[in-house]
């Protein structure tokens, strides 16, 4: 028999199945009819809510999203009254998440740096919505001394490219098993985070030309 969902329950149930795909075969293998297949569904039902293969896709990036924001929130409302604390967690959430689940993140950021971007507006506002969380992340550390006065943006952009390119690294096994004979990765991702708190109280060491 086939698995009967209310409206909201099969677009999500069509999510995890993609997701479950994804983990298991390229993006060239997934596809709706397969989908449709593990969901339990009729191959016409992925229709009813996405018009084709990359509207499903979009739709795994915006999940992500908003999967990542809900963490990084809870970070903040854990330690909004300590900014050294919030810093490293909000840091640690999104390795942390980067890790948990590698085919949501590298879904997210293959539309990220998509020309097409715009024809998911939703899925715009679900990256835009976690990006604010780290600018709010800098504006506490600035208010505390942790960083220095100024846009907020720039600090923001460091951290973001630090800790994501590290986080690709991690979960793309790019990383030899040899840079962390000496140190455990856990002690090389702080090491990291010390370095990008570091860099955010000191003041630029080349003028503006």
């Amino acid at each position: 028999m086939r698995a009967k969902f209310h409206h909201g329950d099969l677009r999500n149930a069509l999510i995890q199945s993609g997701l479950q795909i994804l983990a298991q075969e390229s993006i060239q293998g997934l596809s709706l009819r397969k989908v449709a297949k593990s969901a339990g569904v009729s191959e016409a039902a992925p229709y009813r809510h996405f018009k084709d293969k990359e509207a499903l896709l979009a739709a795994i990036a915006e999940q992500g999203f908003i999967r990542l924001s809900e963490r990084l929130e809870t970070a903040e409302e854990q330690f909004s009254d300590q900014a050294a604390k919030l810093f490293y967690l909000s840091c640690r959430t999104y390795i942390d998440f980067a890790l948990e689940n590698p085919h949501s993140m590298r879904m997210m950021f293959r539309f990220r740096s998509s020309e097409g971007l715009s024809d998911y507006p939703d899925l715009q506002d679900a990256a835009d919505e976690s990006f604010s969380y780290l600018i709010d992340m800098v504006e506490y550390c600035q208010q505390e001394g942790l960083a220095r006065s100024g846009h907020p943006l720039p600090l923001a952009l460091a951290a973001w490219s630090t800790i994501h390119g590290l986080s690709m690294l991690l979960i793309e096994g790019c990383i030899s098993p040899d840079v962390f004979h000496e140190n455990s990765q856990e002690s090389m991702i702080r090491a990291t985070l010390d370095t990008i708190l570091a860099g955010w109280q000191h003041r630029p060491l080349i003028p503006n030309a």
